[in-house]
């Protein structure tokens, strides 16, 4: 089981989410960035969004969101 923690930040009518785990890693450039439209949706998002970067499968992943 691999665990990441995601900063989420409200922007307007959206959730910012980072994984600051995977900035610069994976072939990415920068930050680690992907967003929801609604709170509920937040941690749906960042699993898709991690599984998809690093090939894990989404059972192996858990999330701890920070709000900042």
């Amino acid at each position: 089981m691999k665990r990441y923690v995601i900063d989420v930040v409200r922007d307007g009518d959206l959730f910012v989410i980072r994984v600051p785990e995977l900035d610069g890693t994976h072939g990415l450039v920068g930050e680690a960035i992907t967003q929801a439209r609604r709170v509920g949706d937040v941690e749906m998002e960042a699993r898709d969004y991690i599984c998809t970067v690093t090939g894990e499968e989404p059972s192996r992943v858990t999330i701890r969101e920070r709000l900042v």
